[in-house]
């Protein structure tokens, strides 16, 4: 798991954002987002949280919520 090999304020964030990614769909143990935090760390919490808001706003406005479309 790669998840192991980033730093500790990576793996911190990772745990402060994980549940609200995880209810709107983001399987953290799926390969690609494994592989798209260890290789895009820069920027991950602006990532994780434009992600989240992205998600609230569709919500709001009746729209779907496609996971598979968000790339970190």
């Amino acid at each position: 798991m790669l998840y192991l090999e980033l730093d500790e304020g990576i793996q911190e964030l990772i745990k402060k954002y994980a549940p609200a990614l995880t209810i709107i769909g983001v399987y953290f143990l799926n390969s690609d987002v494994e592989e798209a935090i260890y290789y895009c760390y820069r920027d991950l919490e602006y990532a994780f949280r434009s992600t989240i808001s992205y998600w609230y706003w569709k919500q709001n406005h009746g729209e779907d919520f496609l996971v598979h479309q968000i790339v970190f």
